[in-house]
């Protein structure tokens, strides 16, 4: 079978140990068969081993449970690797398509508003975050007349409504996160190249920790809030399917309303999405943040007219 094939298989198996935690080999066989993969034991017993040295996957096997578990470093971000490779499966399957012919593409149809330039600069920019080096990199922001040279030190890719962006830190005056680290959008990166320049990353700064109370890829400083947000019952089952973030917890769910609290910082990104459910969501709380949403609409409706 061919390396996708294997993928396809190793993606499967991470899949159904982490939504279950505990499953014994015969049900990871079973469930294997059932997805089309008709495998020995051996070759299972194999994936899973390999699962761990090629993605350095700890996979492990308790005794005392009788089932598999994955072991999650600290820093590892499984439910990401596993959108990673449930992509690159999606991509396999177009590749395959395109191959069988042309024919097959008017079947599927993609957002020709996604602009996905900007691409050419994820693999060094990984690279230099991968091995520590400082990368320089031109760019040019909306707006801006002239471009611009950066030093920065990459920290983590990010992937956030279709684009993705580098965040790091830039040679700066030294000052709060907000100042010395800067978040930089692919196509807006005109060129890349990686220096022979070592760097440490700050073990005061931890990405993950950062953008969890935030939405979107733009830093805001301030502690967290509390957003309770109303919606209309049609509304709340797109919001149930589709939470705004991880932080969501449903507080009413009925056929009056539907109603969630967010544990999130204040930022341009949740004013936007706030503002693209128009007539369907209320701001409950903070009161502060339902005076601005307020005053947004009111700004519109002046505009319109």
């Amino acid at each position: 079978m061919s390396y996708q094939g294997k993928l396809k298989r190793y993606l499967l198996i991470m899949e159904k140990i982490s939504r279950r935690p505990g499953c014994n080999f015969k049900e990871l066989y079973e469930f294997l068969f059932d997805e089309g993969f008709e495998i020995s034991s051996r070759t299972l017993q194999r994936d899973i081993e390999q699962i761990r040295n090629e993605f350095s996957v700890e996979v492990l096997y308790d005794s005392v449970r009788k089932g598999y578990f994955i072991k999650s470093e600290e820093g590892t971000d499984i439910e990401g690797f596993l959108q990673l490779l449930a992509i690159n499966d999606t991509n396999v399957v177009l590749m395959d398509s395109v191959k069988e012919g042309n024919s097959l593409m008017k079947f599927v149809q993609f957002d020709k508003v996604k602009n996905f330039s900007g691409t050419v600069h994820f693999k060094p920019l990984l690279e230099a975050a991968q091995k520590f080096k400082k990368i320089k990199i031109t760019h040019k922001g909306f707006g801006a007349d002239t471009e611009k040279e950066y030093l920065v030190e990459p920290y983590i890719l990010k992937e956030y409504d279709g684009r993705w962006y580098v965040w790091g830190k830039i040679d700066a005056k030294k000052g709060p996160a907000e100042e010395t680290f800067r978040t930089f959008g692919l196509d807006r990166i005109l060129k890349t190249e990686i220096t022979g320049k070592k760097f440490e990353r700050d073990k005061k700064i931890d990405p993950e920790e950062i953008f969890a109370y935030n939405l979107g890829v733009i830093y805001a400083a301030g502690d967290p809030k509390e957003i309770t947000l109303s919606f209309s019952p049609m509304m709340g089952k797109y919001i149930k399917a589709l939470p705004i973030h991880t932080s969501q917890k449903i507080i009413t769910d009925d056929s009056k309303e539907f109603t969630i609290q967010l544990f999130l910082r204040i930022n341009h990104e949740l004013k936007k999405v706030i503002l693209s459910y128009g007539p369907d969501v209320k701001v409950l709380g903070p009161k502060v943040l339902a005076t601005e949403i307020s005053s947004l609409y009111k700004k519109a409706l002046k505009n319109s007219g």
